[in-house]
């Protein structure tokens, strides 16, 4: 009914229609697109769409026709209450056919679509009036409860006696007829078992890498909690990283002369002026030398300098390296220190967005909107790989990533385990650093001037369960003192602050108020420029101190309304000139990327489009290694808009791997479960200069004593019993190293210099030595002892 779903449907359903085509139909036509594509005269009024010629008309016309059954099925799911997206996919999937396999059996028939599942079924099956005791209800329902235990838990499996509790409750909760709990788990473990057998899941023991034959599934197996139960996506994704990381870390190591190395380290500090110590400088060693290495600490521990210099190292050695994270803002961060070009994990995986040469089935099974050009058959081109903020890397994007880093590439995974853990499921990061099976590099020493800030201070009491060293502020003055016109109180207690963690006492109901006063009156005498360096960071977006709320407080403080300012209205959401919004989904077309922020430069309100200033993308220009600093502008409309939020006030979640000025953060009670120390610790380590907590002590207390919920993953105990029952094989034909004893040609020159490490580095003068020696020789060096098949590691 509306533009934006006319526009879905275009591009979603007719061939030859992209998204610039289905704007460009739908902004000529309006609200009578569907009308005059029918029409006799669509020929003629096709030609008058920008970007569309004679031929280019007959074809839409055409194709449109021929999907005038899909437009038929289409109706009926929408009318059953299926949105349109979802409506589409079953359509392609099923065709003309779709009304009578939905009819006949709505679980089978969602049970693959993306978007689908359980939960839509159900809807559909009380509309249609379908059978609650259909198997596939069962088998579905089974899926949901897995599902759902990834996607907002971030579990990587269950254990099969909860699947069977969580999926009775489900079933006895939809189904009241269902009167006897012990034949509807029978019924639920009936389920499992199919499902096990199709190869939909996979159970395995707890501690053991081997799945289970549907066979061994007796009465007592269900009630076993060390029976572990997984989708197949999950369980695949989980056995890629396992077996990848796994494979280099049996490869021999990478044997670079120590005193070598420590002459090229000396000289690095020297010219740079920085000085890194024994575990910086020993990490460095390490993670030269090894296929897979992590290097982790909390904040102010030095993990961006060893960074660096491992970066200036692999460029001065003549590597091919590059740079990643998970987030735009965490890449761009990580370019500028680096003095190197960083790109998102989906961008490095070249990410392309689906298209009419991808069938139906890898559109389902791929990634949400497209699939990866980079895997094993079309691999990175790169010697080193390293990736930042490591903890925010989820199980499938891991296998991905991993999967496309050729095997002989050296692997560095850097960031902070204590932090939160990634969005989807799994937990990599911290899961490789428990396993103790990979070279890991812990820096715990704090930085001079880390240690000097409350800051760092109190986000590390806060990772041991200790409270944050905070100056107090009496929230109900603050307040109180807000209605007086003078500024001299306010500017007063800014004189008198001398710390930058600080803390405003306020109960919770409160709490908006508190931060209202504190972004109108306190942060301007302290002088802050709040609408560029400040940042409010909440657990959530719902109720009084949610990010929502707190967005339309702030949007009329930072940015109120003017009759200069043209402003475009989204539901309750208002965009204004001058606003700061958010990307919250990877947009490969325009070149941003889930998390980027930017501000709203014009608004168009009689075409209802926007445009959003985005930082300069981070890439680095030729050799100069000067950084972009072309901003990048970003036109938003129709469907589109459903990309952005408005971004004063974001979650936690999203500030991970970004920086600020300054943070406020507002703690509640009502934050709870999410109320916890890893929460509290993330953000307050997203704070540069100055961060406020505003809330009662109680509920910091009570964030600093609660853990929160433990994932459940286990990939760490994988990885310790695969190490330990891997046997080498005797060689791997084209893998250097791999198993038996291999040479290694390393190239040396008269001075004694490995090959490359004399070389200047670009953006930093004088690193390397004076001259090189043209004659160099070559010379056999043995790596590793000879290593037989049957010898273990």
């Amino acid at each position: 009914d509306s533009e934006g779903d006319m526009v879905v449907y275009l591009q979603g359903m007719i061939k030859g229609v992209g998204p610039v085509t289905a704007k460009n139909i739908v902004k000529t036509f309006g609200v009578e697109t569907f009308r005059t594509l029918d029409g006799e005269s669509a020929l003629a009024m096709l030609k008058r769409v920008k970007g569309i010629g004679p031929k280019t008309a007959v074809r839409i016309k055409s194709n449109w026709d021929k999907g005038r059954e899909s437009r038929d099925a289409l109706q009926f799911l929408q009318k059953i209450g299926l949105s349109v997206r979802v409506a589409q996919r079953v359509v392609l999937r099923f065709g003309q056919n779709t009304e009578k396999i939905v009819r006949d059996d709505p679980y089978t028939a969602l049970s693959d679509v993306r978007d689908g599942g359980f939960m839509e079924a159900e809807r559909v099956a009380l509309t249609l009036n379908s059978s609650l005791e259909l198997p596939s209800r069962y088998m579905a329902a089974v899926q949901y409860v897995l599902s759902s235990a990834a996607e907002q838990d971030g579990h990587s499996f269950l254990p099969v006696s909860r699947v069977v509790e969580g999926t009775s409750w489900l079933l006895g909760r939809s189904n009241t007829k269902t009167a006897d709990p012990a034949a509807l788990r029978i019924r639920v473990r009936d389920a499992i078992k199919s499902l096990q057998l199709s190869g939909t899941i996979m159970l395995r023991k707890e501690g053991s890498n081997h799945i289970l034959h549907p066979k061994s599934t007796g009465s007592d197996f269900f009630e076993d909690p060390t029976i572990r139960c997984q989708s197949k996506d999950m369980s695949e994704a989980e056995l890629a990283v396992k077996a990848n990381l796994l494979a280099r870390s049996t490869l021999t190591p990478l044997d670079i002369d120590a005193e070598r190395l420590q002459s090229w380290l000396d000289r690095y500090q020297a010219q740079t002026s920085l000085k890194m110590n024994e575990d910086q400088l020993n990490g460095v060693k390490v993670i030269t030398n090894s296929r897979v290495s992590i290097l982790t600490g909390g904040p102010g521990s030095g993990k961006t300098i060893t960074a660096q210099a491992l970066v200036a190292l692999w460029t001065a050695m003549g590597k091919k390296v590059k740079l990643c994270a998970p987030t735009g803002r965490a890449a761009q961060r990580l370019s500028e220190v680096a003095h190197a070009e960083a790109q998102t994990i989906h961008r490095l995986l070249e990410f392309e967005q689906k298209s009419e040469g991808l069938s139906v089935d890898e559109l389902e099974v791929g990634e949400a909107n497209g699939r990866f050009a980079r895997n094993r058959n079309n691999p990175i081109e790169a010697d080193v790989v390293l990736l930042d903020e490591s903890s925010m890397l989820d199980l499938k994007l891991a296998a991905a990533l991993f999967d496309a880093i050729p095997i002989t590439s050296q692997v560095v995974l850097v960031g902070d385990a204590d932090q939160l853990p990634p969005v989807g499921p799994g937990s990599v990061f911290a899961d490789a650093i428990k396993s103790e099976v990979f070279r890991t590099i812990k820096l715990h020493h704090i930085y001079r001037q880390s240690e000097d800030s409350n800051i760092v201070t109190s986000a590390h009491n806060v990772n041991v369960g200790q409270l944050p060293q905070l100056e107090r502020l009496d929230g109900r003055s603050l307040i109180d003192e807000a209605s007086s016109k003078e500024n001299t109180t306010y500017v007063s207690i800014a004189e008198q602050i001398n710390t930058d963690c600080l803390w405003v006492d306020i109960h919770e109901s409160e709490i908006t108020t508190a931060v209202q006063v504190v972004v109108k009156r306190l942060l301007p005498a302290m002088g802050c420029d709040s609408q560029s360096e400040l940042q409010v960071l909440s657990p959530v977006h719902q109720g009084q101190s949610g990010t929502i709320s707190l967005n339309r407080k702030l949007q009329q403080l930072l940015n109120p309304p003017s009759r200069y300012k043209q402003e475009l209205s989204r539901g309750q959401t208002v965009f204004r000139v001058g606003d700061r919004v958010i990307q919250t989904e990877n947009n490969y077309d325009s070149q941003v990327f889930n998390g980027d922020m930017g501000y709203v430069t014009a608004v168009d309100a009689k075409s209802k489009k926007l445009t959003v200033r985005f930082p300069p993308l981070a890439r680095i220009i030729n050799s100069t290694r000067k950084m972009n600093s072309r901003y990048h502008d970003v036109i938003y409309q129709g469907v589109s808009l459903r990309e952005l939020e408005p971004a004063w006030a974001i979650t936690v979640h999203k500030a991970q791997g970004s920086e600020y000025p300054i943070v406020i953060i507002p703690i509640a009670f009502a934050f709870r479960p999410l109320l916890n120390k890893r929460l509290l610790y993330t953000a307050l380590s997203r704070a540069k200069t100055t961060a406020i907590l505003v809330g009662p002590q109680a509920a910091i207390a009570s964030a600093v004593r609660e853990v929160g919920e433990t994932r459940l993953t286990d990939l760490d105990t994988q990885w310790r019993q695969a190490f330990s029952e891997y046997k080498f094989p005797p060689g791997i034909p084209g893998v250097p190293g791999f198993g038996s004893r291999e040479a290694v040609v390393v190239e040396n020159n008269a001075d004694g210099e490995l090959d490359g490490f004399s070389r200047e580095i670009p953006g930093i003068p004088g690193i390397g030595g004076d001259s090189v020696n043209e004659e160099e020789e070559s010379v056999m060096v043995d790596v590793v002892p000879t290593t037989t098949a049957d010898e273990k590691t």
